[in-house]
């Protein structure tokens, strides 16, 4: 054995699998994450260690991430969320002066989890069934294909994370029934990420797990969804699969001979009328990979051992010969009660027997790791408690009624809500009008910049005879704040996360209206715009007409 492992990144599922596995194997295992996490107090988990946040300062994250291993005997890092596979991918050259970087693909090999566009088009040269998909790299493609579009769809923007400037930006997948929901997404982020749209296909999940080396197959088991949130994500309840009913093996030892992949990884299928389609790659630890481990496929321990200490590859990959099932108790229950459903819950309540059955698994099982597991459930507990006692707040709680003066003079202000697209840009624009004089910007509160504004904002705007087309919008962070003699904040949200960022500047936050919030228009009718439009017009004209 080597030495110290470091896990980056941390969650209750992957990383806690992962590092059990590693201790039962004698590896004394840490975990870096950005923030605390109930994980720390894991009793397979040696030390925890918490850094700045990697998303928001890709740069303070590096230089306290290169303090922690140059001062720490580590033998290996592994990545377990996206997150992680992105700094490192980023910095891998830098950090293995003092450690090896493990779970990082080649530039020509990577691209294929980290891009799906690149992985779709190379399973379609290579004959592997994906679903119908166009690529959109500007509004200007959009516009040119979104008539011929069929409804529904999905939009998917080409990368779960990617790195701009000194930012880890984040994606997600839509649904969408409509093209004018749909161009307000692609508005959203065509600035900054190609966007695919793909058709729908429907029928169930499976998932083939592997560890690869230098494209050769070391292990893989097959796993099928059971229980899945409807809009996608980690599945609360699966099996493994005995057999390959689809030939889902032979497409993907072709596809990872093909990328030459190397390490761990899932292949994420969806098999409708008889075909199975891929849908993506990740290329790192998945949440569900428990089930295989309790199968007895330990791929996170296998991966250690042939492809970072060398030691001879098994001649023939490893498989599982076994139909067990692994349960997400917490999730599985969460999921059964969101439904709303007195039926599904009574379904799930019936289903409790089969959990004490010798071929299931509780993966969140308190007996696996008490102090763990219990600090989980205290936390749900308390977000629940702290959730409705905020609702509470927001709805009998006054606003403060910090306002200046209306004859009040200034040189430099910023509007503020909280994706800088509709109600912020507007108060900008028309304090222009009406006051050319004062030196006025926007901004928003969502991490995301260059978000163009949603059609109807435009089109209420206009009736204003104000642009909001070429709008793109801008994070707290793009400006100095310190700069501004007034920041004015749009509802209580808005003020609560201003003076959590920018404590020193609460004298100089206003609310625009301080008797009663400013509701976001965001995805409302034209109608609900310009009735917020024609309130921020009055109270903008209130505070600085001469």
């Amino acid at each position: 054995m080597a030495g110290k492992i470091l896990l980056l990144g941390a969650n209750e599922r992957a990383c806690f699998s992962v590092a059990r596995n590693l201790s039962r194997h004698q590896y004394v295992v840490d975990v870096a994450n950005w923030g605390p996490h109930e994980i720390s107090r894991s009793r397979f988990v040696n030390e925890f260690h918490v850094l700045p946040k990697v998303e928001y300062d890709l740069e303070s994250f590096y230089k306290a991430f290169i303090q922690l291993v140059s001062t720490r005997s580590y033998w290996l890092i592994l990545p377990i969320n996206d997150l992680a596979v992105e700094f490192l991918n980023r910095y891998k050259n830098e950090i293995e002066k003092f450690c090896i970087v493990g779970g990082i693909n080649e530039p020509s090999t990577i691209c294929y989890s980290r891009n799906k566009y690149e992985l779709w088009r190379i399973c379609r040269e290579s004959s592997i069934h994906v679903p119908d998909s166009r690529l959109v790299q500007s509004l200007e493609e959009f516009k040119a294909v979104k008539s011929s579009l069929g409804y529904p769809l999905i939009a998917k923007p080409v990368s779960s994370r990617k790195i701009i400037g000194n930012r880890i930006y984040s994606f997600t997948v839509r649904k969408y029934s409509d093209e004018e929901s749909l161009e307000d997404f692609v508005r959203e982020r065509i600035q900054v990420i190609p966007i695919m749209l793909q058709e729908i296909v429907s029928g169930f999940g499976i998932g083939f797990n592997f560890l690869a080396h230098h494209g050769k197959l070391i292990a893989w088991y097959m796993h099928e969804r059971i229980n899945e949130p409807a809009g996608g994500g980690e599945s609360s309840y699966r099996k493994t699969i005995i057999g390959d009913k689809y030939a889902i093996a032979d497409k993907s030892r072709l596809l990872i001979e093909k990328i030459g992949w190397h390490g761990v990884g899932m292949i994420e299928y969806k098999v409708s009328d008889g075909k199975a389609y891929v849908m993506e790659l990740n290329g790192r630890f998945w949440g569900s990979i428990e089930l295989g481990i309790f199968a007895g496929m330990e791929l996170p321990y296998w991966q250690v051992l042939y492809n970072y200490e060398q030691q001879p590859l098994p001649p023939v990959a490893m498989t599982c010969n076994r139909e067990v099932y692994a349960r997400n108790l917490r999730n599985d229950l969460l999921s059964s009660l969101k439904q709303k459903s007195l039926k599904k819950t009574f379904q799930w309540f019936t289903s409790i027997p089969k959990m004490l059955r010798s071929s299931e698994c509780i993966e969140d099982s308190v007996f696996a790791d008490f102090r763990f597991r219990i600090s989980m459930w205290g936390t749900l507990i308390s977000k629940f408690g702290r959730n409705r006692w905020d609702g509470l707040l927001r709805r009998f709680a006054s606003i403060s009624r910090n306002r200046p003066g209306v004859k009040q003079e200034y040189r430099k202000v910023v509007f503020i809500c909280e994706g800088n697209i509709c109600r912020s840009p507007f108060a900008e624009h028309y304090l222009r009008i009406i006051r050319p004089d004062i030196n006025v910007a926007s901004a928003g509160l969502q991490f995301q910049s260059s978000k163009m504004s949603p059609l109807n904002a435009i089109r209420a705007a206009g009736d204003s005879g104000i642009d909001l087309s070429l709008h793109s919008s801008s994070y707290v962070s793009d400006l100095k704040m310190e700069e501004f003699d007034a920041l004015f904040v749009m509802d209580k949200l808005n003020f609560q996360k201003i003076a959590k960022g920018y404590p020193h500047l609460l004298s100089r936050v206003y609310f625009l209206d301080p008797q009663v919030p400013i509701p976001d228009p965001y995805g409302k009718s034209v109608e609900e715009f310009k009735i917020c439009y024609n309130r921020i017009k009055q109270l903008v004209e209130e505070i600085f007409s001469k």
